[in-house]
């Protein structure tokens, strides 16, 4: 390797260098192009993206601990390292696990528990195109999936793309979340629309014939209609945000994992996808939309504020 190359990687702290190389994995996703005839290639590039999804998040998780203390990234506590430290001092040091640093790096910016969900499903995704050679999203999928987390991570450790992504990474992540946020808030103006028509048309059979289903029985006869047990996975209660009414979010078990702690002890970690269906305006979600409109803890009005649909 040539020697400036060397100097420049141990002129930087050890958390700034993490960040670059994160900012490095997440911008190659950007240039990705997976246009190819060929299905062969398509998963390929897929692969690759995963890759570089999974190593954007462990190095950013790295160098948001390593910025507290190094001590925080290695296995090992009794390698802690004085500071400054850079990224040649770890040569022979064993770093914790990708997830256990995540999670921990997670708590850290008390990240919405649907968002360190996500990230622990592109992790897995990365461990998938690692060791299998394949990813189960395609490259648009993991482009939404990744720009995604790098709204909410920037949002809640500060950072803004131009701080770690390259320019034209940057300037994608930039345009593609705000046309993945545009399209939302169109489907949820489309879906009330639609919905408003169907409770205009209700109302006037109704006054023409009082036998007619009412509005409000017609509403609640659809809403009643997926509250049982979905076939696919469980259902988690939640108020459309188009119409109002009650609809609910499929929780479907998507991975289960297996950990040992030791002798006895096995954790088990399970991962779910979910989609939002709303019975009465047919609005939906998939589960990267999902996680993005439905935060925890969010009112209706919160939901309807960030969007300005003045519902």
């Amino acid at each position: 390797m040539k020697s400036d190359v060397k100097k420049w990687r141990v002129s930087l702290p050890l958390h700034e260098a993490l960040q670059v190389f994160a900012g490095q994995h997440a911008s190659a996703i950007y240039e990705l192009n997976d246009a190819s005839a060929t299905p062969e290639a398509e998963s390929f590039v897929a692969a690759c993206a995963s890759q570089h999804a999974g190593a954007a998040i462990e190095l950013l998780s790295k160098s948001i601990l390593a910025r507290e203390h190094p001590a925080l990234i290695l296995q090992n506590l009794p390698d802690a390292l004085p500071r400054p430290v850079t990224v040649n001092d770890l040569v022979g040091k064993r770093t914790s696990d990708a997830n256990e640093l995540y999670a921990l790096a997670a708590r850290h910016l008390s990240l919405d528990k649907r968002i360190v969900n996500l990230g622990k499903s592109i992790l897995r995704d990365r461990n998938q195109a690692v060791h299998l050679g394949y990813s189960d999203h395609d490259l648009g999928e993991i482009l939404d999936r990744i720009s995604l987390w790098i709204y909410y991570l920037q949002e809640s450790s500060g950072l803004k793309e131009s701080d770690w992504l390259s320019s034209s990474a940057s300037a994608a992540q930039y345009s593609r979340f705000n046309a993945f946020t545009v399209g939302i808030r169109e489907a949820i103006t489309d879906a009330r629309a639609k919905f408003e028509r169907m409770k205009s048309a209700i109302i006037d059979a109704h006054q023409k014939d009082v036998s007619r289903l009412s509005f409000s029985k017609w509403r609640q006869d659809r809403e009643q209609s997926k509250l049982e047990l979905h076939e696919l996975g469980d259902l988690i209660a939640e108020v459309c945000p188009a119409c109002e009414s009650q609809a609910q979010i499929v929780a479907m078990i998507d991975d289960v994992e297996y950990e040992y702690e030791g002798p006895d002890e096995v954790s088990t970690n399970v991962f779910y996808s979910f989609a939002f269906e709303c019975p009465v305006c047919e609005l939906e979600f998939d589960d990267t939309e999902v996680t993005f409109v439905f935060k925890d803890g969010q009112s209706l009005a919160e939901l309807q504020d960030r969007f300005a649909l003045g519902i």
